[in-house]
């Protein structure tokens, strides 16, 4: 009987550890044969079972188990990469407000050495105002690109790169050169005809400026 008890057991199929339970050890082979028969009856009732359920169970439980420590592992890695492109764009930010605070004041210092009594004025344009604790990401998208606004020398009012004539446009741009210049030396210029839409005195401001900025820095 106690094979026959057990090739019962094993076509059930896998069962849970606890399954066997000690209180069955307790009862007679009538009492047993009774339960067998009442479990295959309970069987029957349910129709068709999958006998593997138990072990497909186990093994999809393992893979979820598996999977979520993967997630975890994931989301640490996504929160470590997501912190460094945020200190990055820090970083990137405040390299270019310090690279335009740099030009922007090299700008106005050369405009004011070229034409004394003018003044000249590099600021970056935004698309809009944003609140002080703005990300740097929202802040760097926020830039449009950088505004001219130049008076030269004998008053009027302050004009943009739109109102000035050829020559004006020129003093401009050789300004812009000359200050990124001052805060990021190349070692060489080449420029071709730059005084050709210049007067005089222009030209006698550009060529004093090339020899200054050509001249090499003081040792401290």
């Amino acid at each position: 009987k106690k094979e026959e008890f057990e090739a019962c057991i094993r076509k059930l199929g896998s069962l849970p550890k606890d399954a066997q339970s000690s209180t069955l050890s307790t009862l007679s082979s009538k009492q047993l044969h009774a339960e067998i028969e009442e479990c295959h009856k309970e069987l029957k009732a349910l129709g068709h079972v999958n006998k593997k359920a138990l072990d497909q169970f186990q093994s999809f439980s393992e893979q979820r188990d598996s999977l979520l420590v993967k997630q975890t592992e994931l989301e640490e890695a996504k929160g470590s990469i997501e912190e460094l492109i945020s200190h990055l764009d820090d970083k990137k930010h405040e390299a270019i407000v310090r690279t335009i605070k740099g030009v922007s004041k090299a700008f106005t210092e050369i405009w004011d050495e070229m034409l004394p009594g003018g003044k000249g004025v590099l600021k970056m344009r935004r698309m809009q105002e944003l609140p002080k604790d703005a990300d740097a990401k929202a802040k760097m998208e926020n830039y449009a690109g950088v505004t001219i606004e130049v008076r030269f020398p004998g008053g009027g009012q302050p004009q943009t790169m739109n109102e000035l004539s050829g020559g004006q446009k020129t003093m401009v741009a050789l300004c812009l050169i000359f200050a990124i210049q001052r805060i990021d030396t190349a070692p060489f210029y080449i420029f071709d005809e730059i005084d050709a839409a210049l007067d005089s005195t222009h030209r006698a401001a550009l060529a004093k400026m090339i020899q200054k900025q050509a001249e090499p820095e003081p040792e401290p």
